[in-house]
């Protein structure tokens, strides 16, 4: 056969050409002549919209509640009705419904299309299977158990999956729910796709090449079905919506909220996050005299509804003609393109709006400068900060001239930084003593403070000593009087000193051993570095008082060596829930403790950050952290106090400059606080939240992030308490969302002490503590130095606790 000329080449080329304008030409037709395609796309694509620049369309704080107002002249208390203020009204908690509706659309899509993720997948994949090996076992299986999911109607199952999964784990919950009551029709209508797909000549010449039918499934099958697949997600979008905003209406949203009572005594709906499902809880209350509360939520509802079911009616018609090949849908390329519209979509929801521009300013957070204040306030100068010492004192002056230079506004008594409150100094005036011995007064065991045992001091655990006294174990010291427990009884402890696990609580267990006539308590620890740390001494004037020893496990056996017995012997029982023996050890104890004590005086400093925004300035946000510490013992050792809490103080320190340098503007008024005597039993904090200055009425508080220890443990790993008071829950999570755009992990906290922040949850005042708690036994600890800080976790703590803050300052 003759090899084709030029001429018959150029008149190839032109018919392709050809038929290639044809092709196009048709396509553009059927596109532009597709009315629901293009309404569906103009209409979806404003929501992707206002999805992304959110925060730059809303005109108000979706979350801020807003009980009394004056508007035109008049006071009036929530719902307000739609106005210039509230363009679509408020909810009953005062929140601007068009702020909930436009943040909200982020949300309810983000939902939406995660449970149409799980349902197609879901679907796809046992409709596949049922399909492609019709009336087999597996077919039969999946088949059935998809009509008994059928059986039940969608609301109901619905309701009784989320309820059961738990509806207070949020998104997960509803993920996995309304997956499991969607993904058996998507099944059944992909199966009768399969069931046709593998008859077709195409398949037949696949398995004649060789190939295996699941090989088979995937190459030749599973394309043909993409297409389909495309305008099944959009009506599947629209479908969970639909059971999105039902479950709404009945009080059935993400995370469940906080149900509780409005101004008037309703019962009423306290959103964690803005979503229109939540916003339509509670709402038919109010269908016949405020019409606006439901109205809209359901509107955005049926506008999204409505524009996905065009969208997928348009693409199901495009398809149908013909005019997409399979090619365009399974192809490299075209998950090349999902993918980038997806990064795309990110990078932009992460660069637009205030939340970029505050990243932006938190990322410039100085770790460096931030460790220079830490070498500041840990070093020697201030001889560990004791509570209520000239050291603490000097340390105070330091922060107040940082605040001075930073031009925060005085906030203390008398126009000064300061504000005194009394406490009770208290230190060792010698090094204590513990000596165990034999039944004979003969010396066995010296002990080493802070090599073996160490005091405690508290209440009744004090000064005191003891000469040559008997030992007798005690159990765990508990006493329950409705129980009828009590350790101590029937046993003669006068002039005794006491050996306990503990379990009763030790100021509890010190407070009674003094009824009994007792003269010290020993309480052994498994964790040798309990017995090197230096212990809070509790602000307190308790009489008559015992000295408190915690001692090391191998001291404890000496103790029990006449006994036989060993201590890890008994905790094992305790863990078990057995009764702990109580009896004489054989051993006796010379224990001695001396304290210096007398009234003295510490200070909070506090520096004030006037809002920016008159509509906000008058909530103030609390960002604060302790300076004080634990001083030094008698031999010269001393507690420097780097990461607990020099560090937390350096953080607000560097906030506030960071702010100044970078030309950040708080809406709120922000009060930068440094409390004294934590140590002693959150002492500052507690006397600030009962003596608040005339100035800073308490009620203006809205947030309180307090910064406690920071810069030690493991990379990655921020801990930040859950709330403890419902009103917390906001803050909670804009923290934890803080922490996630600047890309640092969280959890829950594994340190169980208190901080400054629990004062003003005692008054339902939102509080969260960030802390670096993977380095616990740091604490109280003479090598909790400046050397051993890491740069890198106080410039993640640093940039975490930046964002929040500026978070939670901004009105907006």
């Amino acid at each position: 056969m003759a090899a084709p000329d030029e001429k018959q080449r150029e008149t190839w080329q032109r018919q392709a050409q050809e038929r290639r304008q044809r092709h196009v030409k048709a396509w553009l037709t059927d596109v532009f002549t597709n009315a629901p395609l293009l309404l569906g796309l103009l209409l979806v694509g404003g929501l992707l919209f206002v999805a992304m620049y959110a925060q730059d369309l809303a005109p108000r704080n979706p979350l801020e509640v807003r009980p009394v107002m004056t508007i035109d002249g008049q006071r009036t208390v929530p719902p307000y009705v739609p106005s210039d203020t509230f363009p679509l009204g408020s909810d009953p908690q005062g929140r601007d419904i068009l702020s909930q509706i436009l943040y909200g659309t982020r949300q309810t899509l983000l939902i939406c299309a995660l449970v149409v993720l799980a349902r197609l997948v879901t679907g796809l994949l046992l409709g596949a299977i049922a399909g492609w090996y019709q009336d087999s076992r597996a077919d039969r299986l999946i088949m059935s158990v998809g009509e008994f999911m059928s059986a039940f109607p969608v609301l109901i199952l619905a309701i009784v999956l989320i309820l059961l999964l738990d509806i207070r784990r949020g998104l997960p919950t509803f993920i996995i729910a309304l997956g499991m009551v969607g993904w058996a029709e998507v099944a059944q209508y992909f199966r009768s796709e399969f069931i046709v797909i593998k008859e077709q000549p195409y398949i037949e010449g696949a398995r004649v090449l060789g190939l295996s039918r699941l090989s088979t499934l995937f190459r030749h099958a599973l394309p043909n079905v993409i297409p389909s697949l495309v305008a099944l997600t959009a009506l599947e979008m629209s479908a969970a919506l639909l059971i999105l905003g039902e479950l709404g209406f009945l009080n059935i949203f993400i995370g469940s909220g906080t149900i509780s009572t409005d101004i008037s005594d309703r019962p009423t709906s306290y959103l964690d996050v803005p979503e229109w499902g939540g916003m339509l809880a509670g709402s038919w209350r109010f269908i016949r005299n405020k019409t606006w509360i439901p109205l809209y939520p359901a509107v955005a509802f049926f506008i999204a509804i409505f524009a996905f079911n065009l969208l997928g009616e348009g693409l199901r018609r495009l398809i149908e003609r013909g005019r997409v090949p399979v090619h365009v849908f399974y192809s490299k390329h075209t998950f090349a393109i999902i993918a980038a519209i997806a990064l795309t979509f990110m990078t932009v929801m992460n660069n637009v709006g205030p939340r970029a521009d505050m990243m932006r300013v938190a990322f410039a957070f100085d770790e460096q400068r931030a460790l220079a204040s830490i070498t500041e306030l840990a070093g020697g100068d201030y001889g560990g900060r004791r509570t209520g010492s000239p050291e603490e004192q000097g340390a105070a002056e330091w922060i107040a001239s940082q605040f001075q230079e930073l031009g925060l506004k005085p906030m203390g008594d008398d126009d000064t930084y300061f504000q005194a409150f009394p406490v009770n100094y208290q230190e060792l005036a010698a090094t204590p003593t513990l000596v165990i011995e034999d039944k004979d007064n003969q010396p066995v065991l010296v002990g080493e403070h802070r090599g073996n045992f160490r005091e405690i001091v508290g209440y009744n655990a004090g000064e005191g000593q003891a000469e040559h006294a008997e030992i007798v174990f005690i159990g765990g010291g508990r006493y329950d009087f409705k129980l009828k427990i009590d350790d101590m009884t029937n046993m003669n402890l006068q002039g005794r000193v006491l050996m306990t696990t503990g379990a009763g609580g030790i100021y509890e267990i010190a407070a009674r051993a003094v009824e009994h006539g007792a003269v010290g308590i020993l309480l052994p620890t498994p964790n040798e570095t309990r017995t090197q740390m230096k212990g809070s001494y509790q602000n307190d004037e308790a009489e008559p008082r015992l000295p408190v020893f915690v001692i090391s496990e191998e001291m404890a056996d000496t103790i029990l060596a006449p006994t036989g017995r060993h201590m890890q012997d008994l905790w094992t029982m305790e863990q078990r829930g057995d009764i702990l023996p109580r009896f004489g050890t054989g051993s006796r104890a010379s224990m001695s403790l001396e304290l210096e004590r007398h009234p003295a005086t510490s200070h909070n400093v506090l520096g004030y950050w006037p809002g920016a925004d008159p509509n906000y300035a008058w909530q103030t946000v609390v960002i604060c952290g302790h300076y004080d510490h634990l001083g030094q013992d008698p031999d010269g050792t001393v507690f420097h106090g780097a990461y607990d809490n020099a560090s937390g103080v350096a953080v607000g320190l560097e906030i506030a400059r960071l702010w100044r340098e970078q030309g950040f503007q708080p809406q709120r008024s922000v009060l930068f606080a440094a409390w004294g005597g934590e140590e002693q039993g959150l002492i500052g904090s507690y006397y600030f939240t009962q003596h608040p200055t005339s100035r800073l009425p308490l009620g203006n508080v809205t947030a309180v992030l307090n910064i406690d220890a920071v810069g030690r443990g493991y990379p990655n790993d921020l801990s930040i308490t859950k709330p403890g008071v419902p009103e917390a829950r906001v803050l909670y999570f804009l923290v934890q969302e803080a922490a996630q755009r600047m890309g640092v992990g969280t959890r829950e906290p594994g340190y169980a002490g208190g901080s400054d922040h629990v004062p003003f949850m005692e008054l339902s005042i939102p509080g969260v503590l960030v802390i670096q708690d993977g380095d616990l036994n740091a604490l109280h600890m003479p090598s909790d130095t400046v050397a051993n800080i890491q740069l890198n976790l106080l410039d993640e703590a640093g940039e975490v606790a930046a964002l929040a803050a500026m978070m939670v300052s901004v009105g907006h």
